[in-house]
């Protein structure tokens, strides 16, 4: 029912995240992987209204747990997409350091710069 309400399948079922959420919980407690794994890649979504990275990364730690290799893979890909935004960050940080420093050294040199 959870893949259904999450337009995983083909139906005449409206897609729903809330409720494929609650089935997917439903199965997720009774120890089912795919239902770890199907709340892995609802909370994963970042375009969606479920979007939590530490509920996926929960769900999927579990299916790991549980022997799945896709869910090691997604946890994989998690840790590398943070590995890279980390860094974006640094960067963009380090750029605008950079840019501010040259900014206020123009700006100082012009009022110190002799008028002629």
């Amino acid at each position: 029912m959870g893949l259904l309400y999450a337009k995983r399948i083909e139906s005449e079922i409206e897609q729903d995240d809330n409720k494929a959420l609650e089935w997917f919980q439903k199965v997720s407690e009774q120890g089912s992987v795919e239902g770890n794994l199907c709340l892995g890649y609802m909370y994963s979504r970042e375009m969606s209204s479920t979007y939590d990275p530490e509920k996926a990364f929960t769900y999927y730690t579990k299916a790991e747990a549980q022997g799945s290799g896709v869910a090691t893979r997604n946890l994989a890909i998690m840790h590398l997409v943070n590995i890279l935004e980390n860094h974006l960050n640094q960067t963009i940080s380090m750029q605008k350091s950079t840019l501010d420093y040259y900014y206020l050294k123009e700006k100082v040199w012009r009022k110190m710069k002799p008028k002629v």
